[in-house]
């Protein structure tokens, strides 16, 4: 009887110390894949979510959050039939141009796609970017100038980045970014 408790038992501290090692390594995974989107914004963002059960608390946080936060939605373009798998849309720092958040989700799909990134206060510029090419919001594409045949492609005016200037609790809409179309060698 001895042998059988042992033989029963094995299994049973086998699949707890196998239950034991999946969860760690999933937990060390999620905590990696935490790490990598920290590492990837510039400058941390308010997020409107929150982890508070009461109802209560958390529409106060979402309109304090919202009173001290504006939004930038759009549509990006880009030359071909799909976007990049590298695609994204970002809001950049009006002088030094870093990069302040970022929306890659539209990276490697079809058809017309959307964006809403969530910033501070301040004056930003929005650009679309793959690789080592960089698409902005400027006159060119705010005019839909890309649409028409006869469109400015050489004139310089029209590809001039617009800076946009985000205010707490408004949200900027219409912020076309993309206008990879313009090379002034190729003018």
């Amino acid at each position: 009887m001895n042998n059988e408790t042992r033989n029963i038992s094995m299994p049973v501290a086998i699949k707890v110390l196998l239950g034991v090692l999946l969860v760690g390594i999933i937990g060390l995974l999620l905590w990696q894949a935490g790490r990598t989107n920290q590492n990837q914004q510039v400058q941390p963002t308010i997020s409107a979510t929150t982890s508070e059960t009461n109802s209560q608390s958390t529409e106060q946080s979402a309109e304090t959050i919202s009173a001290k936060t504006g939004i930038v939605k759009g549509t990006a373009i880009y030359p071909s039939e799909g976007y990049p798998a590298d695609f994204k849309v970002c809001v950049l720092n009006e002088s030094t141009k870093a990069e302040i958040v970022c929306d890659s989700a539209m990276a490697g799909k079809t058809g017309m796609q959307t964006y809403e990134m969530t910033v501070t206060p301040g004056k930003y510029l929005v650009a679309a970017k793959t690789g080592d090419m960089t698409g902005y919001y400027d006159e060119y594409m705010k005019n839909e100038s890309y649409k028409g045949s006869n469109a400015t492609v050489c004139d310089a005016k029209y590809h001039r980045p617009i800076v946009i200037e985000v205010e707490a609790g408004n949200t900027l809409e219409g912020i076309t970014a993309g206008d990879f179309y313009y090379e002034q060698e190729n003018c």
